[in-house]
């Protein structure tokens, strides 16, 4: 497991700072501190408003990029591993159990939409159901589907039925000629 060097300063339990309160209220918040002196509560305020901030940041270096992050005065690795670390990130939100890229298959993107595609082939009548390699949480949105591959089709096309046929989990499209044996693409996004 990486390390991680930069430490928060007076972030212990009863440690000599100003309130929040009293550091917003503070005079000094704006123009700096002046010359004279300077109370001990009133810089391990401001110290630790830094370090906090510093430590988590790093740590979340540690944690994503898996390199230490090393206090030594320098900037250039802590900065490429930061870059690592939203790297790694983007990269899992793309990748694991958030896809399968199957013939059949799905896309997780952040934010909780979801695209899943898949082919299939007409019944007797037309129609196709087709089930979701994943269910969608909150349903379908959009649905649509082409014909593949049979030239002889041109004026033939799939479109998705009505809104009742279609679920969480499945949905049903049909040929607008009634032609059994079309195979076609099919591309839902839902949430």
């Amino acid at each position: 497991m990486a390390t991680n060097d930069f430490l928060p300063f007076a972030g212990g339990a009863g440690a000599n700072v100003l309130t929040q309160a009293d550091y917003a209220a503070l005079a000094a918040l704006g123009p700096g501190f002046g010359s004279g002196i300077l109370l001990s509560d009133q810089l391990n305020k401001v110290l630790r408003q830094g370090t906090v901030m510093a430590a988590a940041l790093a740590q979340f270096i540690a944690d994503n990029s898996g390199n230490n992050v090393v206090d030594d005065g320098t900037t250039a690795t802590i900065e490429s591993s930061l870059v690592a670390a939203i790297a790694a990130l983007r990269t899992a939100a793309f990748s694991g159990s958030n896809q399968s890229l199957g013939a059949n298959g799905y896309q997780k993107f952040p934010g909780g939409l979801i695209l899943q595609w898949g082919g299939a082939v007409t019944a007797a009548d037309g129609s196709a159901v087709i089930t979701f390699p994943i269910a969608f949480p909150n349903g379908p949105l959009v649905y649509f589907g082409t014909v593949k591959g049979n030239t002889s089709l041109a004026t033939t096309y799939v479109d998705a039925a009505s809104g009742t046929n279609w679920t969480a989990t499945a949905g049903k499209f049909w040929c607008n000629s009634a032609i059994s044996g079309v195979g076609f693409n099919w591309w839902v996004i839902g949430k």
